[in-house]
């Protein structure tokens, strides 16, 4: 079974918006700011993704064009071989969107489409957040301190239960939570998103019981230990952002 066939997805609340100046708004930041967008089709249940930037904006020829970064022509080319539309995320903004091809000679100009008329975008103050699961290699490692009838010191490596671009979360045993009281502060929690390894500082917020189900594969009663980023960099962001999406099933 693959990764992508085997991930959980977490709740996302996507709001739409056709309010043509607030779509220009979100791409001529993303133009400016030089923010990484991604093209993407399904296949089977894999995601085909290729990196773009948006290289112009034409708004009174109502179009954009795109261009592949990061070595990502021959992808590209696989996601427009056969299509009139290209779905595209920015992972900066949490922003999904669909255009219609005008001309597909990204060699000669770059991939040239049509405005699109409307955009989803996850609520404000929310992240698209991705369950993990046993066939995707998503750890934290990390010490924690407390004081259980002495001062104690515990090497944390766990397998993260989600994660977003906002905060993540792994399952403790009733042993283990005594280690965490909401407020605490971890500094240098590492997260290994198969293979890119990230650090941040974070908040512990909540610790909420949960018992085994079919959909957590836990085999025993735990304690779902809640951790808020703190001052993450936008490009720690990002990249968060960009794992997530690789599992996230969106319709196309």
């Amino acid at each position: 079974m693959s990764a992508a066939v085997a991930a959980q997805v977490a709740v996302n609340h996507l709001k739409q918006s056709k309010n043509a100046k607030n779509i220009f708004n979100i791409l001529n930041t993303t133009k400016l700011k030089k923010e990484k967008l991604i093209a993407w089709k399904l296949v089977g249940n894999e995601k085909v993704m290729a990196d773009l930037s948006i290289l112009v904006i034409r708004k009174f020829r109502n179009e954009i064009v795109f261009t592949p970064i990061n070595n990502s022509l021959l992808k590209l080319n696989e996601i427009l071989a056969g299509k009139e539309k290209i779905n595209i995320f920015i992972p900066a903004a949490s922003v999904l969107f669909q255009c219609k091809i005008k001309s597909s000679g990204v060699e000669d100009e770059g991939l040239v489409v049509v405005f699109p008329e409307m955009v989803a975008q996850v609520e404000r103050r929310k992240d698209i957040r991705l369950s993990i699961n046993e066939y995707q290699d998503v750890t934290t490692r990390f010490y924690k301190s407390a004081v259980i009838q002495k001062l104690q010191t515990q090497l944390f490596t766990k397998q993260l239960y989600d994660i977003s671009a906002g905060g993540c979360s792994i399952v403790g045993s009733k042993t283990e939570v005594k280690y965490f009281s909401i407020g605490d502060v971890i500094t240098d929690l590492a997260i290994n998103l198969e293979g890119l390894t990230i650090t941040a500082d974070v908040k512990v917020v909540s610790l909420i019981p949960i018992n085994p189900d079919e959909n957590n594969n836990l085999v025993y009663k735990g304690f779902k230990i809640c951790f808020q980023y703190m001052n993450i960099s936008h490009e720690i962001k990002e990249k968060i952002n960009s794992f997530v999406f690789k599992y996230v099933h969106f319709d196309e």
